[in-house]
């Protein structure tokens, strides 16, 4: 059948849809003309046709026949057409206004009709079909409004995070290998599956449980433990006797952070992860990051002094050697890589340790009085552990970081006591005790990887470790 034919045909279904639904179809109406301007309506003159071979691309059987497929010609969007374009003679514009709308994606169906997808910045997105002749907007559908309303955000449309698609609209792939540049259709009739990746919270706020972090980015994978398993591990363990820093965690399911049972909770969800996802199972290198956050929540509450800090870490061990193991049985060895980092420790509490609490704020003007020279901000913060510089108000009043350590070396905690501090929170056995253990600039640690550490010792302080340091245990 000849393209012309063929557009005859679609028109006469057109008529015949529109005549099922109302006795006469009346034009759209035109977009309103802008302002005048000193510019011709026109310029140039007719083009002479010059026809060149046409790349002859598949018809897709729910779209219109080419070349009337989309504004692209068809499905594989060639952009090449078999029949004569405008040349410009007697040109005539139409139009039809729509609301407010960007329709920039057209394609007609088997009818004639045009299919557009039309986001704007004031409303959902809409799926609109348009009279061809006419432009009468004939049908429209709501799609699932988006955070950014000019996208069509299709991911709005999953299912348990999963999509199933047909590529409707394919295009065309490059590739670069030993022949050179290849190109290549990508199918119409191809089905591509995509599944979000897994990324898996406690969801302590929400009253405990798992949860995606973010349902438009993630999913909980295709098995998940049970939380009556979590119940069962629960009413297993034997709680250690109350503390006063219980009030930090009022909530039952917010406690279970710091307790065994929830890290053998999240070994057993790692478990079941491995076993409902394609990890392992192609020539692809998949990545697994666990967090495993019980010590860390457990040390902020109790402190790492605190018996539950001890029992959490040894149940950490126990998951990481069960996952060890597990992978090595599941994949053998060579097969997987295992990397376990840990963030930083922690300082014992201060009474019970004998310490002195620090002042920052009185730190900080005692440094400035001895420095503080320069134009710019001398101390930009102080935590409990760090001092930060600005660079520039170091250069400008020539100092460097030596300097600066070299006055807190001898500098005294009973300097250290801000006039609001309150007399019974002063250790007065300490007032003449250095207020660090030592004070190390940036640059001398950074020094260290190229300096022979021997004359510092054998670094093995026995009293801050009585019992060795633990071994490895998987």
């Amino acid at each position: 059948m000849t393209p012309s034919r063929i557009a005859r045909r679609a028109t006469a279904l057109a008529v015949c849809a529109l005549g099922a639904t109302a006795a006469a179809a009346s034009a759209a109406a035109p977009v309103a003309p802008g302002p005048a301007t000193s510019l011709p309506t026109s310029t140039g003159s007719a083009a002479k046709p010059q026809p060149m071979p046409a790349t002859i691309a598949p018809r897709h059987p729910f779209m219109a026949a080419n070349p009337f497929s989309n504004i692209h010609n068809d499905a594989w969007m060639t952009d090449a057409y078999q029949q004569a374009g405008p040349l410009g003679r007697k040109l005539q514009a139409t139009s039809g206004a729509t609301k407010p709308s960007l329709c920039g994606s057209l394609a007609f169906d088997k009818a004639g009709h045009i299919v557009s997808v039309c986001p704007s910045a004031f409303a959902p997105p809409q799926a609109r079909v348009f009279d061809p002749k006419t432009l009468d907007v004939i049908a429209t559908y709501d799609m699932p409004d988006a955070p950014n309303p000019a996208g069509t955000k299709f991911f709005h449309s999953l299912d348990d995070g999963e999509i199933s698609l047909v590529l409707l609209f394919s295009g065309t792939t490059f590739a670069r290998g030993e022949a050179g540049l290849s190109v290549a259709p990508v199918a119409w009739h191809e089905e591509a599956s995509y599944r979000l990746p897994v990324g898996v919270y406690w969801a302590e706020d929400k009253g405990g449980g798992w949860a995606p972090h973010n349902p438009e980015l993630y999913r909980l994978p295709d098995l998940v433990p049970e939380p009556s398993r979590l119940d069962e591990l629960t009413a297993a363990y034997a709680f250690p006797p109350e503390s006063p820093y219980d009030t930090f965690i009022k909530s039952p399911k917010k406690q279970m952070c710091c307790f065994p049972p929830i890290v053998q909770y999240q070994g057993e969800l790692i478990t079941q992860t491995l076993d409902s996802e394609p990890i392992g199972q192609d020539e692809v290198t998949d990545l697994l990051y666990i967090n495993y956050k019980a010590p860390d929540y457990t040390g902020h509450v109790y402190n790492m002094d605190d018996p539950r800090e001890e029992d959490v870490l040894a149940a950490v061990d126990r998951e990481i050697g069960a996952l060890a193991d597990d992978l090595r049985r599941r994949y053998g060895d060579g097969r997987f890589v295992l990397i376990v980092t840990a963030d930083h420790g922690q300082c014992p509490l201060i009474d019970q340790n004998g310490g002195v609490r620090i002042d920052p704020i009185q730190l900080e003007a005692d440094i400035n009085d001895e420095f503080g020279t320069s134009v710019f901000r001398l101390v930009q913060s102080v935590a409990p552990s760090e001092v930060y510089f600005d660079p520039r108000a170091l250069a400008d009043a020539g100092l460097t970081l030596e300097d600066v350590a070299a006055f807190l070396g001898d500098y005294r905690y009973g300097e250290n006591i801000g006039p609001y501090i309150r007399p019974a929170a002063i250790s007065k056995g300490h007032l003449t005790d250095p207020t660090f253990a030592a004070v190390l600039p940036t640059t001398f640690i950074a020094d260290l990887a190229e300096r022979d550490l021997g004359p510092y010792g054998v670094t093995d302080y026995r009293e801050a470790d009585p019992y060795g340091i633990a071994q490895v245990t998987w």
